[in-house]
């Protein structure tokens, strides 16, 4: 007999595919403000939301046979790919994240007609729901949502919007999301139709609503007062690899900000108090399974830049036309030099060694993970990633205790604070 997601225990990415495809199935919210599926009355276990989850199911699964393309490269820590690129778009750049290559991407893609809609992430206006993935159809609407969003967002309602329409979209997602979308493009023809491009964004993990609260407390905003955030807003006196988030009131005023460096933003980010579970197994980097991926270009000559550069994996042919094309400012590169750049922030070691032992932690407590990267580390790497998951779960249960009540937000913020000095002495 087929079961359904709630009968599996495994570690949820939020990403709300098997809510899109299931009318019995409804996302939900922990206290970390993380999503997580909730099958409700009328199930049949039929199985398709275990088919489609990217946790449950291995690599193989979810394979779109890149490899039949005889011009395809294979790179560990990439995957399949057929260009490298590099730069930025002028006129994109001060309003993008990075480099504004994406950006510029989804406005050729909308000009040239290639596709009908593009679906991203959105500023909600919503205190309880600051971004959700909306349907956009015009270049100033692309232009008006820019910037990365360093928050959970769950796509249940796109996947349903996607299907209940007959036009060609382009979605931007994150890897565990790309990853479940081409699971359920096997299960749903309408889906797989309609899905033109898959534009992946590099992840090195995410947190759940929970780390903005965090922040906002630390800087001592009231959330319900706030209607707008931003992340990564560029400012002349702030480099780049600062990153910030900015907190704005109703009337547009800016009411705060946090930064990567020496503040809570960094703090909170940096030690994963709110990341999902599934981003410490997580060994996508480059979105293994989107026509196309764009990240940022942390080289160690870029630290001092003040508008960012973007970085570009191609497995698209059709894809690979229009980048060269978008301007002066991209060049090819090695695939190394991506891979580079995401070893420089730590990314690669974490997401291709060290959540292979991740992986078998959460296997040992009975959780069935899709992880199945072999596991390299010598004795003490193992110790020292145990111990880190140990002092996670102290870090979150504090954060429990204070959204119980049990603790003053003083006090949770020392016991955090203590912790992570604790993690450095001990070189964790």
């Amino acid at each position: 007999m087929k079961k359904n997601i709630n009968d599996i225990k495994h570690v949820c990415a939020g990403c709300g595919v098997c809510a899109g495809i299931c009318k019995f199935i409804q996302m939900h919210e922990n206290e970390f403000g993380q999503y997580w599926p909730k099958v409700t009355d009328g199930c049949v276990n039929c199985g398709r939301c275990i088919a489609v989850c990217p946790e449950i199911n291995p690599y193989e699964d979810a394979d779109i046979s890149y490899n039949v393309n005889p011009e395809m490269k294979y790179n560990f820590n990439t995957g399949y790919y057929l260009s490298c690129y590099d730069g930025y778009v002028e006129k994109r750049r001060r309003d993008c994240a990075s480099g504004g290559m994406c950006s510029e991407l989804l406005i050729n893609l909308m000009n040239q007609h290639m596709v009908d809609a593009i679906y991203c992430a959105v500023n909600n206006g919503d205190p309880h729901k600051f971004y959700i993935c909306s349907r956009l159809t015009t270049e100033e609407e692309i232009r008006q949502n820019t910037r990365s969003a360093y928050y959970p967002i769950e796509i249940s309602q796109t996947v349903e919007s996607i299907r209940k329409r007959d036009e060609n979209v382009a979605i931007v997602c994150l890897p565990c999301q790309a990853k479940a979308l081409r699971l359920a493009m096997k299960q749903d023809k309408r889906l797989e139709s309609n899905v033109k491009y898959i534009i992946g964004l590099v992840c090195g993990g995410l947190p759940g609503k929970a780390m903005v609260e965090y922040i906002a407390r630390a800087i001592n905003i009231k959330l319900d007062d706030i209607t707008r955030i931003t992340f990564r807003e560029k400012d002349d006196d702030v480099k780049c690899n600062n990153c910030q988030i900015k907190f704005y009131d109703r009337n547009g005023c800016l009411k705060g900000i946090s930064r990567y460096h020496g503040e809570a933003f960094g703090f909170a980010f940096f030690n994963k108090f709110f990341s999902y579970d599934a981003c410490w197994t997580c060994d996508d980097i480059f979105a293994e399974y989107a026509d196309i991926v764009f990240g940022d270009a942390w080289y160690k000559e870029n630290t001092q830049e003040i508008l960012g550069t973007s970085i570009c994996l191609v497995r698209n042919s059709d894809l690979d036309k229009i980048i060269p094309e978008m301007g002066e400012n991209i060049k090819p590169v090695d695939v190394e030099k991506l891979v580079e750049a995401q070893k420089n922030v730590g990314v690669v070691d974490r997401k291709k060694n060290l959540s292979a032992e991740y992986a078998n932690i959460f296997r040992r407590k009975g959780y069935v993970i899709s992880n199945n990267i072999e596991n390299k580390l010598n004795f003490k790497a193992k110790v020292k990633s145990r111990l880190y998951i140990l002092f996670n779960a102290y870090e979150r249960k504090q954060w429990k205790k204070y959204k119980a009540g049990n603790i003053t937000f003083s006090r949770l913020d020392k016991r955090l604070h203590l912790s992570v000095n604790i993690k450095r002495r001990i070189h964790l």
